[in-house]
């Protein structure tokens, strides 16, 4: 798994991995958070295979709280 610019607020334990699992962290964000953050191994490259371009891990917050919720879109302005 490749885990790339998430914001992790106040949580325990935030990333856990198990036994059989590859995990490569980059450009995360923990804000108030304990217990285990693990990562290990070598995972493929998602550039590989598609192009992208990451939003800053710190905007992600304010990025998902101003596209998520009742909208008039989805026909549900609450």
């Amino acid at each position: 798994m490749v885990l790339e610019n998430s914001y992790f607020p106040g949580f325990k334990n935030p990333v856990i991995k198990d036994a059989t699992a590859t995990l490569v962290q980059r450009g995360n964000v923990f804000v108030n958070t304990s217990g285990r953050n693990e990562s290990g191994g070598t995972a493929f490259d998602p550039k590989a295979y598609h192009s992208y371009s990451l939003d800053p891990a710190d905007r992600v917050p304010s990025i998902v709280g101003s596209g998520s919720g009742p909208t008039s879109a989805s026909g549900d302005t609450g």
